[in-house]
């Protein structure tokens, strides 16, 4: 049985998050054990405003502190933990990351937002280049971050700051919530040297 439950534990994968806002004035604390703790107030539609617990462990105790100690809105990066009995993010970073890849299923609306009255957008399925490797995901960018990329086309590798974050989308006919990259400023593309087969291999997002 303590096999089972370590086997199902070994299989858990991190769910990696980000917020954008201000922490609450006077929530900063640190308890005995030295877990560092915040609340962090994060905006949504139309001024709702919503609260997120927030812990900085072992190094990342002093990264939370030096996050409360900054102040202002900003970028803050973490792990969702704790489950539904304690759920919090257990900060790793501030600010965005830097994130490259060869774009394809690439959409935008350069084309008609004025006309609409609607916002640029760009949505592009990326392999994220992570040393050796690739994780595929969905990479948005909205107003003047999406103008930026005016002019990408699927097969350039685009360099962008980027915020991880989860999007309700439709997948096979069904509402699933996925991971996907949330542009936060100004990036660049480039065609790659050589035509990549990547739009071809890259598994359905």
């Amino acid at each position: 049985m303590a096999d089972d439950k370590k086997d199902k534990k070994s299989k858990n994968k991190n769910i990696h998050t980000s917020y954008v806002g201000t922490f609450k004035a006077d929530s900063y604390k640190v308890d005995d054990k030295g877990v560092a703790s915040a609340t962090f107030v994060t905006a949504g539609a139309e001024g709702a405003t919503s609260e997120k617990a927030v812990k900085g462990y072992n190094d990342n105790a002093k990264t939370l502190k030096d996050a409360v100690e900054a102040g202002g809105e900003q970028i803050i990066r973490g792990t969702l933990l704790g489950g539904g009995k304690n759920p919090h993010m257990g900060i790793y970073a501030t600010g965005p990351e830097q994130i490259a890849g060869v774009v394809s299923k690439l959409r935008d609306n350069f084309d008609s937002y004025e006309k609409d009255g609607k916002q640029p957008y760009v949505n592009a399925w990326v392999g994220v280049e992570r040393g050796e490797s690739k994780i595929f995901r969905a990479v948005a960018a909205f107003g003047d971050d999406a103008l930026a990329l005016k002019g990408i086309a699927e097969g350039d590798r685009m360099d962008v700051p980027a915020r991880a974050t989860h999007e309700k989308r439709t997948v096979d006919g069904a509402d699933k919530w996925v991971e996907m990259y949330r542009v936060a400023g100004a990036g660049t593309f480039a065609p790659v040297a050589e035509k990549s087969k990547e739009a071809d291999e890259t598994p359905a997002p």
